[in-house]
């Protein structure tokens, strides 16, 4: 273990620059690191003075902000020495990440340690080349200061008074009470406001493949920043690229369907004007969706795999406070499009799928923890059920990854297709063709595909803190990317409607093929309504 030449004593600026920003701009890492750490654990003399400062606030209770503590840095004649307020300001802007913030003292310890290590085996030694000293005392002094160094090292847990506790459960709750809700709001899906107190913490969202998972996400966050000035969205899409997603969000505001949107609707005299690929109705949404969006301005971010080799929960959570930063937001809705595709980390080995599914949870648990509370919507795959009854998707055991899947999010939603029965039952006044009940349910849903419209069930079976489960109904319009809120007796009316549309079979035996329909990409439908088997 020991080595021939001396290697220089270990430290890290950028941990001792996290710790301290953190300290500035966090109360709770103020306490933990007052409380964990001595001055003498940091490198660099200036960032001494700096922390013997905040741990003389915290003792005090005094509120801490950069402005305050280049004030007392310069009473006691230390500001420039530590490199001005300027530097006090870059380091409230250098935070590190609160899930991470642990790491960040261990990491201080341990270097600090070590140069503790190398001055004392110096000092040893010393004494040790003196031959008028007693071997047995410099022996038994040496091991009393190692003893003493690793007494301290060990102690990783600190007491915290409940008056400590009780003060930071105070400052949370004045900033809730009175108010109706304590997440974000938005107003397209009333029920999602209600039964969750606003969007909050970690949601995830669990369908099986084209029911429309990436849409609705789209909607919520859009509205979100829409009804929430100082609120911004960064969406992660892991799949897709930025380009693809953006256009689903210019087809939710402009309520144009995708081929429309992007190839022009073909009503025009090309002839009188070459450029008219648009009627004036037309122009005006496009130009409003893109004035609507310039308006979001910055707020709106979009991060494929394109833009980056490698994401992981820490360069994720520092874009997202970059942005925040940037746009002077306060809040921020975050989308992970989908979890199953989160990069791994190429330099990890598992034993098992469980171990990576345990893992990219955990991944995004930081990213939760370091938003406060902000809500973070994650799109997981949902598998067939195992057993014969039951809809793709609408049990937490159908969640893929659900070893952790499904414990860790403090809300799960499952949206799945209505039931065939459900179809059926609904459908009870209207003309149903088909010779069995997954026919006549065939039968309906193209009726409504036809439409550019289907049916589903947003449901919530797991909920936490002041959240309510619910259970809705869901009409969406796939070629436009909207989803609105209905109710069983609207469902009714419009299978009625939509079955109007069909035309009834050549024969009396009707063969109903699966409908093959667009989700927002511009793809046709291949499937067959009617004819001969």
């Amino acid at each position: 273990m020991l080595e021939k030449q001396l290697a220089p004593l270990p430290y890290s600026q950028e941990n001792e620059m996290m710790t301290l920003g953190c300290m500035l701009t966090s109360g709770e890492a103020l306490r933990v690191a007052a409380t964990a750490l001595e001055s003498n654990d940091f490198h660099f003399e200036e960032h001494q003075v700096i922390f013997r400062v905040l741990k003389a606030f915290y003792k005090e209770k005094r509120p801490v902000d950069t402005h305050l503590v280049s004030e007392e840095l310069k009473t006691i004649q230390q500001l420039e020495k530590v490199g001005g307020a300027a530097y006090i300001v870059s380091l409230a802007q250098y935070a590190g990440v609160s899930s991470y913030f642990e790491e960040y003292i261990k990491s201080l310890k341990d270097s600090s340690l070590l140069r503790k290590l190398s001055t004392l085996s110096k000092r040893i030694e010393i004494a040790s080349s003196n031959s008028n000293n007693d071997p047995e005392g410099v022996l038994e002094e040496a091991l009393k200061e190692l003893e003493s160094l690793k007494k301290a090292h060990s102690e990783k847990l600190k007491t915290t008074s409940i008056q400590d506790k009780w003060d930071d459960l105070e400052e949370m709750l004045r900033k809730h009470r009175g108010q109706k809700y304590i997440g974000l709001c938005q107003k397209s899906i009333p029920v999602l406001d209600e039964s969750l107190l606003g969007l909050r913490k970690l949601i995830l969202l669990a369908a099986q493949p084209n029911v429309g998972k990436t849409a609705l996400t789209i909607q919520l966050a859009l509205d979100i920043v829409q009804n929430n000035p100082n609120a911004c969205m960064v969406y992660f899409s892991l799949e897709m690229t930025a380009r693809d997603i953006l256009i689903r969000m210019c087809c939710h505001l402009s309520q144009m369907d995708y081929e429309t949107f992007v190839l022009g609707s073909g009503n025009q005299n090309r002839l009188a004007d070459p450029d008219a690929y648009f009627t004036k109705e037309e122009l005006s949404k496009i130009e409003k969706t893109k004035k609507a969006l310039l308006a979001f301005g910055d707020r709106i971010q979009i991060v494929d795999s394109n833009m980056t080799s490698s994401i992981d929960s820490l360069s994720a959570i520092n874009y997202i406070n970059s942005i925040k930063d940037k746009t002077g937001c306060n809040r921020v809705v975050v989308v992970i499009d989908y979890l199953q595709v989160w990069p791994m980390n190429p330099n990890l080995r598992f034993s098992s799928e469980n171990e990576i599914d345990k893992w990219k949870v955990g991944e995004i648990k930081k990213i939760r923890d370091a938003i406060n509370d902000d809500p973070i919507l994650v799109i997981s795959e949902a598998r067939k059920p195992s057993g014969k009854e039951g809809s793709w998707g609408d049990d937490m055991a159908d969640v893929m990854g659900s070893a952790r899947g499904t414990y860790t999010p403090d809300v799960v939603m499952l949206m799945t297709q209505i039931s065939d029965r459900v179809l059926i039952d609904w459908a009870k006044n209207s003309s149903v063709k088909g010779n069995s009940t997954e026919e006549q349910a065939e039968w309906i849903r193209n009726g409504l595909a036809k439409q550019g419209k289907s049916l589903c069930k947003l449901k919530a079976p797991k909920v936490r803190d002041g959240m309510k489960r619910f259970n809705a109904i869901l009409e969406y319009n796939f070629h436009k990317n909207i989803f609105r809120l209905i109710q069983t007796e609207d469902a009714a009316n419009l299978i009625s409607s939509s079955l109007k549309t069909l035309q009834a079979p050549q024969t009396e035996e009707a063969h109903v093929e699966k409908p093959k329909t667009s989700h927002g990409n511009g793809f046709k439908s291949l499937g067959v309504i009617g004819g001969k088997k």
